[in-house]
């Protein structure tokens, strides 16, 4: 490969040209963005969910299902008895 003197070697050149382009900024500052805030995510997730369960258990009674049935013990089939 000749190079002339103060001239950019050719894959410089296609590197800064990429980095220069809108989109691979718009893609930069979405990746900051993400590391910034991916952190504190879980927390805000596990509020919302945790939120939302007693929210649904409020509304619809408890989550937990009743037994009606010591363990151990299968309940009888309601056709045959079984």
């Amino acid at each position: 490969m000749l190079l002339i003197a103060g001239s950019t070697p050719p894959r410089r050149r296609a590197i800064q040209y990429v980095l220069g382009l809108e989109t691979y900024q718009t893609f930069r500052t979405a990746v900051l963005i993400y590391r910034v805030t991916a952190p504190a995510a879980w927390l805000f997730s596990a509020a919302a969910y945790s939120g939302a369960a007693v929210l649904l258990s409020v509304l619809y009674g408890s989550s937990r299902p009743a037994l009606t049935e010591p363990r151990g013990r299968r309940s009888a089939c309601k056709n045959c008895g079984n």
